[in-house]
């Protein structure tokens, strides 16, 4: 059977020192209304070379292809057997994926068998006999993951950059895309209206708006809108005179102003003896005057 060489992109590849596996972008459907499909790639190396000695693949749809790597990426149970098969002038090849694990020991296993197949139905193909090719791969749950978190994302990029390519798309963006005119003054939609109301497209006609209903309604709800008002010549505050000037030899001959905390101590200066002095420092160090308020005194009291 002759093979017939498409390039594809590889979504994720991992090798090892016996065996390779590549996931590739197969999600273009051949026909329309077909599902597009992700490709295994899988092969075991020659021993003592570095050519691939055996090679095999299967086409996974991308609807279940989401299911499988779904749980894939959450390390679930899985035990996926897939059935595909290919007719063509020298009969019918069979082709088989098979998914299973997490095992005991923490691995995925993943094969793909090839071998001669028998139509059934309307064009399924299951396998005859034994598979002519046989290949597997372990695969550790973090590998497993990578794996299919990586073709996941994929999968979504490639369904957002074509979806204008499928006919939802398509008809999405026509009817996106029809001339229309709206009308400054009064917000009338002219022109293909009816383009707008195709599924999946919102229709939003905008009605003429009278500013005069409007107002009328909205006076009927709320009552009707109140005068403006100025300032209220009663409600400001009768500004206080400034305080007059302190004179410095007036403060220290009066007693403390009444916003401060009055002290039992007088500023007056008053003749006292070294050993008066030295009482005096102790009871102003000990005492609530403030520190300025001391430093007065001592020297008052020093001076006389």
């Amino acid at each position: 059977m002759a093979n017939q060489q498409i390039q594809r992109a590889r979504i994720f590849s991992m090798m090892t020192q016996s065996r390779f596996l590549h996931i590739e972008d197969a999600l273009t459907p051949i026909e329309e209304g077909k599902p597009g499909k992700v490709r295994f790639f899988i092969g075991a190396y020659q021993k003592g070379s570095g050519q691939p000695a055996t090679t095999a693949h299967h086409f996974l749809d991308d609807d279940e292809a989401r299911v499988v790597f779904t749980d894939m990426s959450w390390g679930k149970q899985l035990d996926i057997k897939d059935y595909k098969g290919t007719v063509n002038g020298e009969g019918a090849q069979s082709r088989v994926l098979k998914i299973k694990g997490p095992t005991d020991k923490g691995k995925y296993w993943l094969q793909v068998s090839m071998g001669p197949g028998e139509i059934i139905g309307q064009g399924a193909v299951k396998p005859k006999g034994k598979p002519e090719v046989e290949v597997s791969i372990p695969l550790t749950i973090w590998q497993a993951r990578k794996l299919a978190l990586a073709v996941l994302e994929y999968m979504s990029a490639w369904r957002v950059a074509t979806f204008f390519g499928t006919t939802a798309g398509r008809d999405r963006q026509t009817a996106g895309t029809q001339s229309r005119h709206v009308d400054p003054g009064t917000g009338e939609i002219t022109g293909d209206v009816a383009a707008f109301e195709a599924p999946g497209c919102n229709s939003r006609r905008s009605e003429p708006v009278n500013k005069a209903s409007s107002s009328q309604d909205a006076e009927d709800l709320f009552g009707p809108e109140p005068a403006p008002r100025g300032p209220d010549p009663e409600s400001k505050r009768a500004e206080k005179p400034p305080p007059a000037p302190v004179i410095a030899s007036e403060a220290k001959q009066s007693p403390p102003a009444e916003d401060k905390p009055t002290s039992f101590y007088k500023l007056a200066p008053v003749a006292i003896t070294d050993h008066g002095l030295l009482d005096l420092v102790q009871e102003l160090v000990r005492g609530p005057l403030a520190w300025h308020e001391k430093t007065q005194r001592l020297q008052a009291a020093m001076a006389a």
